[in-house]
This record gives C-alpha cells, structure tokens and sequence, in this order.
C-alpha cells in the first residue's frame, strides 16, 4: 500500500486499537525493581492496558522498570468490535482526495490491523510505531513521527486517539504550527452500546 498519492494538504492519523477497534489483546508484564529483583508479574489486556500503566506507575513511581510482552499483537485479530462513529470518519477521510491517510498503530507488525481493515473492505497505509521504537510507544513518539511528515503544503492535521498522553503530545505539536489547523478528538468509548458494531 502505497503511502501516499502526493501532494496532500491534510494529515489524518487514526490509532486502531481502542480507537478504531477493540481486539481484546493479552498483554503480560514484569516489573524489576533497580537491584533487579522481579516485584511483580501479572497480565492486563489492551482494553485496561492505559489504566494497569497508571495503577503500576502510582504505586511503584520511577524506581522499578516495566517490561511489557506485546507479542499477542503479531497474531491476526479474530473477534473485534468496530467503533462505528470512528470507522465511519475513516471511510469519509478515505474518499477526501486532500488527504493522507495512516493508521499510526503502537503495535510492532502492521498486518493484523491491514488484514482486519481489509476484511471490512478497506485498504489504509498502516504504520506500526512499535517496529521503530525500542519499548512501549509513548505519545511523544506518535507526535515526532507526525511531525516528521509536517511539510510546507500541510494546512491540516486530523488525530484521533483514545490514549490521553498521545493526544496531549500531538497538542504540544499544534502550538508549534500555529498555522496548520489540528483537529484532536477522543474517540467514543467502544463500551458505549450505541456507538458499537459487532
């Protein structure tokens, strides 16, 4: 797929998971304190991943590190539920000739959301932030990889995001370029019955 058709005035980035869709996704963690004794282990799922990091954060602070095993990601998304409202900005961002579309997902292999997004008839650029970056994908990584594709022709940045930090680091981004117009949405929590589509 190719990234883009050239000459687009606008960014549209869409995270997938919690945003686009929910797979519920296993994620196993270890936490090492700094003599290197292992304090806890436990697993979380994608769905209570950003809450489990806070939980972890508030009780441990910055003394222990956190290592976190996202392999469940690599394999292909079976069940999933779509967040119709998003789903249905993505298709209306799909058909705008103006637009440069990516899904900006934390995982570290592309193909299951490709896959999973083909599977719902479309075909979207997908790039997983996880493969460039050594540990968790934070907000300021998403924000610098925006930023990187900022041209001069850029007049719009659309980012939809359901973690906090993600969508704070893109803010930070839109008061360097006061003059390109950004547009940060939380998306609709999947939990909400009425905004769900099996």
């Amino acid at each position: 797929m190719y990234e883009s058709r050239g000459g687009e005035s606008e960014l549209h980035i869409y995270d997938f998971d919690e945003t686009i869709a929910r797979a519920e996704t296993p994620i196993s963690y270890t936490i090492i304190s700094a003599d290197g004794t292992e304090l806890e282990n436990g697993e979380t799922t994608s769905v209570d991943f950003e809450d489990k990091q806070r939980e972890i954060k508030d009780t441990y602070g910055n003394d222990a590190t956190v290592n976190y095993n996202f392999d469940a990601f690599k394999k292909l998304i079976g069940d999933a539920t779509i967040n119709n409202p998003v789903f249905q900005k993505l298709l209306a961002s799909l058909k705008n000739p103006n637009a440069k579309v990516t899904i900006l997902t934390a995982r570290s292999v592309g193909l299951p959301v490709t896959q999973f997004l083909k599977e719902q008839g479309i075909w979207a650029y997908v790039v997983p932030l996880g493969l460039e970056v050594d540990g968790a994908v934070t907000g300021q990584d998403k924000a610098d990889w925006i930023e990187k594709r900022i041209k001069d022709t850029t007049k719009k940045v659309i980012f939809i995001d359901d973690a906090d930090e993600n969508r704070e680091a893109v803010n930070v981004l839109s008061q360097k370029y006061p003059n390109i117009e950004f547009d940060i949405q939380d998306p609709p929590k999947i939990e909400d019955e009425e905004n769900i589509e099996e």
